[in-house]
């Protein structure tokens, strides 16, 4: 088990927390989202998603680092990464 009695509550209120959070992100945020996909597409490879993206790769570490300080998770980190494709994928 991943986590005890205690700690499925607030684990299940962070994520649903955070959900609100991606969902704003996702409404205001148009840019980063697209930022966010092609870095997932990418498999988190920087240089490939600044040229995918035909932008400055420092401009990638800027909206990276953005979407960290919106959504509270961080893309550079693989389980918080997974957390924020989860809710990519429950959005639909």
């Amino acid at each position: 088990m991943c986590c005890g009695p205690n700690q499925r509550i607030p684990y299940l209120f962070s994520f649903v927390l955070a959900k609100c959070f991606t969902q704003n992100f996702i409404h205001h945020h148009g840019e980063l989202l697209k930022t966010l996909k092609r870095y997932i597409v990418n498999n988190c490879n920087s240089n490939l998603t600044a040229q995918d993206l035909n932008i400055h790769r420092n401009t990638l570490q800027y909206r990276l680092n953005k979407i960290k300080e919106i959504t509270g998770k961080d893309p550079k980190n693989i389980l918080e990464l997974f957390e924020l494709i989860c809710y990519l994928l429950n959005k639909n």
